[in-house]
C-alpha cells in the first residue's frame, strides 16, 4: 500500500470471473476503468457497513463490528 494526500494506492488480486463482471460493467458504461470501479465499489461495500454499524441494536451490525474486530485482530 502506498499512500499520499488523497488517500493510498492499493494493489487487489480478484477472481478471474470478478474481473469479468467489472469488465462488463464497464462496457456498459458504468465505470469508466478497473481502478474506477474497483475503488467506488470497495467505497461503496465500506460505507454500507459503517451505516449497518451505527445502530447498536442491530444484529447484522453487531456481526459486522465482529468481523471487522476480527479482522483487526482484536
Amino acid at each position: 500500500m502506498r499512500k499520499n494526500s488523497d488517500g493510498a494506492t492499493i494493489v487487489v488480486k480478484l477472481p478471474l470471473p470478478v474481473v469479468e463482471f467489472i469488465d462488463r460493467l464497464i462496457k456498459s458504461g458504468l465505470y469508466g476503468s478497473r481502478a474506477e470501479a474497483v475503488s467506488l465499489l470497495i467505497q461503496g461495500y465500506i460505507d454500507n457497513l459503517f451505516r449497518l454499524t451505527e445502530n447498536e441494536d442491530d444484529n447484522r451490525a453487531r456481526e459486522c463490528r465482529e468481523i471487522a474486530k476480527k479482522q483487526r485482530g482484536g
